[in-house]
């Protein structure tokens, strides 16, 4: 490590971020990994032709999980009736949301498992962040009759590329330590390209990989239906996360003249749907 002090913030700043690459670089840093069935789930799912039976078993060996999905399938917005088996609920929800399911199984245990010490506020609020948007995602995506979307997917992995910066202040808790600022200014940083790192080690689907870069502006290099959509959801999440708060008027984004959407019909969908939200978030955070 860089020994040399810092005296202005800028410097402070720029001498931390060199660190957090310099860490990554050399893999000093606990980046997050998927478990052994998620990767199993996630090689079945990517083939579309899978049999349901084959998927069915596989995830009916992590009983928590099976009854996320069967919740899922349930939920009222689904609108349907209700699913009696886990073969039934896999193939009423579709491949994608399932994958969307099982990372986000996967994602709160890994949130779970890091959220000790000074650093658990801020790992819920990363992870109500994700969940958040992944939920907005999942619903416009069905509102907008937008099919085979990783909008959900898109959503609960945005932000991904924040647990790298959080295991550099766990690393180095001393110096660090009361540092939000300089967290949250890393985070802003630099959370988009690790996070395309991160996507990257973990073989997601290709249209995933730009979103935790896109996400973060209105004009992002190569715009996307999901990059769209994951905007659009970031912006209502923050929306969320504040009571009582008016609409946002985000009908002049790009990313919602894209998607065809103007503000009346954006003020429809949460006035229809915020109560399905809020279940689908609360599923999510179980």
């Amino acid at each position: 490590m860089n020994t040399l002090t810092p005296r202005t913030a800028e410097q402070e700043r720029q001498f931390w971020r060199q660190q957090l690459h310099e860490e990554v670089r050399l893999q000093r840093l606990q980046l997050p990994t998927l478990p052994e069935l998620t990767q199993k789930l996630r090689q079945i799912v990517s083939d579309n032709n899978a049999p349901v039976r084959t998927l069915a078993q596989v995830i009916q060996t992590d009983p928590s999980l099976s009854t996320r999905i069967t919740q899922a399938a349930n939920a009222a917005w689904m609108g349907l009736e209700s699913a009696n088996s886990l073969e039934t609920a896999i193939t009423r929800l579709g491949y994608n949301a399932v994958r969307g399911m099982v990372y986000n199984h996967c994602l709160s245990r890994l949130f779970r498992e890091r959220q000790t010490g000074p650093l658990r506020d801020e790992l819920r609020k990363i992870w109500l962040r994700a969940t958040l948007t992944g939920a907005y995602g999942q619903r416009l995506a069905l509102h907008l009759n937008i099919e085979n979307s990783h909008a959900l997917l898109a959503g609960l992995l945005h932000n991904i590329g924040a647990l790298p910066v959080l295991s550099l202040f766990a690393q180095h808790k001393k110096q660090l330590a009361g540092k939000l600022d300089l967290m949250h200014w890393l985070i802003a940083e630099e959370q988009g390209a690790l996070g395309e790192m991160i996507l990257r080690q973990w073989q997601v689907p290709e249209d995933l990989i730009p979103v935790p870069k896109g996400i973060l502006t209105d004009h992002p290099e190569r715009p996307t239906q999901v990059i769209d959509l994951a905007r659009i959801s970031l912006l209502l999440a923050i929306w969320y996360e504040t009571p009582d708060s008016t609409v946002p008027r985000i009908d002049q984004v790009p990313a919602m003249q894209r998607l065809r959407m103007t503000l009346p019909q954006l003020e429809k969908f949460l006035q229809e749907s915020r109560r399905d939200i809020g279940e689908f978030i609360q599923l999510l955070q179980a």
